[in-house]
């Protein structure tokens, strides 16, 4: 049971920022498509306004990375 739960943990902290980017940026850009058109996307200000999400994404992501690490050592 307990392993399971570390298996679960570790793909959640993997999986779950890279839906995190893509529901931000998607968002954004649709909203961005919607106010200026599709031939003026301004991609700075999506990537602007995505900032603190790449952030927490990331560390989200390399904690999973450490969870990973750390339950093949314990497999094996």
């Amino acid at each position: 049971m307990e392993k399971d739960r570390k298996q679960v943990t570790m793909l959640l902290y993997l999986i779950a920022p890279a839906v995190m980017l893509w529901v931000s940026i998607g968002a954004f850009f649709s909203y961005d498509m919607g106010k200026n058109g599709l031939h003026n996307i301004n991609w700075s200000w999506i990537l602007q306004n995505s900032i603190p999400v790449i952030i927490i994404a990331t560390a989200m992501f390399f904690q999973g990375i450490k969870l990973q690490r750390a339950y093949k050592q314990n497999t094996k």
